[in-house]
């Protein structure tokens, strides 16, 4: 069984804490990014992201969306959000 090591799990919890402070239009917006990327529903996709295995949020991403996004996320303060 894999073991997820401590930055695995900061994962899921930093990605929850950006997409909280998101207003709810840009929440879904990426929701609904992500989900399309990986053939799931939003909600599928939220639960995904914050989970304690999930990947940093922008390697669900693709294209400019993710240069867009990891733009945001450095405006916001948040570290190791480069594309």
């Amino acid at each position: 069984m894999e073991r997820a090591t401590q930055m695995d799990c900061l994962n899921g919890s930093n990605n929850k804490k950006f997409l909280a402070i998101l207003d709810e239009k840009a929440k879904t917006d990426i929701l609904r990014h992500i989900a399309k990327v990986c053939g799931i529903s939003p909600k599928e996709a939220y639960q995904e992201v914050t989970d304690d295995k999930a990947e940093h949020l922008l390697d669900y991403m693709e294209g400019t969306y993710r240069i867009a996004i990891s733009a945001f996320m450095q405006a916001k303060g948040f570290k190791n959000s480069s594309f």
